[in-house]
C-alpha cells in the first residue's frame, strides 16, 4: 500500500501473506514490515494512517493474525494505529 499526495508518493506499507501448515492444519498469517516515510512528511502520521489502512484491509480478508516485523519503539501495541483497527 502507499500513501500518495499530488503525484509524490510519501510513504508505503507491506503486507505479506504467510501460511503455516502441516497436515491436519493451515494458518494464514500476515507479515507487516516495513513501513516507510520520507524524512521530510515524517510527523504527519502516515505511517500510522498506512498501518490502519494496512489492518483494516487484512481484518476485511477475514485474517485475524498480523505479525509485525521491527523496532518496538516505533510499532508499538498501545499505538492509536493498532488500537483503533483492532478493536
Amino acid at each position: 500500500m502507499e500513501a500518495g499526495e499530488s503525484n509524490q508518493i510519501p510513504g508505503q506499507i507491506m503486507l505479506s501473506k504467510i501460511t503455516i501448515e502441516n497436515e491436519k492444519q493451515k494458518h494464514i498469517l500476515i507479515a507487516l514490515a516495513p513501513v516507510a516515510v520520507k524524512p521530510e512528511y515524517q510527523g504527519r502520521c502516515i505511517g500510522s494512517q498506512l498501518i490502519q489502512e494496512g489492518l483494516k484491509a487484512c481484518k476485511n480478508k477475514g485474517c485475524i493474525t498480523v505479525i509485525v516485523l521491527g523496532h518496538p519503539d516505533y510499532y508499538t501495541i498501545s499505538s492509536p494505529a493498532f488500537i483503533d483497527t483492532l478493536f
